[in-house]
């Protein structure tokens, strides 16, 4: 009982820990320099891999870019949003700023 009871304390908390993320995900724009044209079109599409690296840039945690989901590919700058999956039940809503790499 006690070892059963250790280990939904260790779930608890890491839905806690997930819900801080989320949070603090949902709070922040992420922003990711991308290259691109004239136009503001993309040479390619902002992948998952991207929005992991730049979240954990950003200083706000990792994320794995298998839970990312992109809605419709990404290729233009401006304010696009993905979800992350941290937990079973905690999804987070992040806001993509994506601009022009210089």
């Amino acid at each position: 009982d006690v070892e059963r009871s250790r280990g939904l304390g260790d779930v608890y908390k890491r839905q806690d820990e997930a819900v801080a993320l989320k949070n603090s995900l949902e709070a922040t724009k992420v922003r990711l320099a991308v290259k691109a044209g004239n136009e503001g079109r993309l040479f390619g599409s902002v992948k998952t891999d991207h929005i992991a690296d730049a979240v954990a840039a950003a200083g706000l945690g990792s994320i794995d870019k298998r839970k990312v989901h992109i809605p419709s590919a990404i290729k233009s700058v401006g304010e696009h949003e993905a979800t992350v999956r941290l937990h079973d039940d905690v999804t987070a809503v992040i806001t993509l700023q994506v601009v022009a790499a210089k």
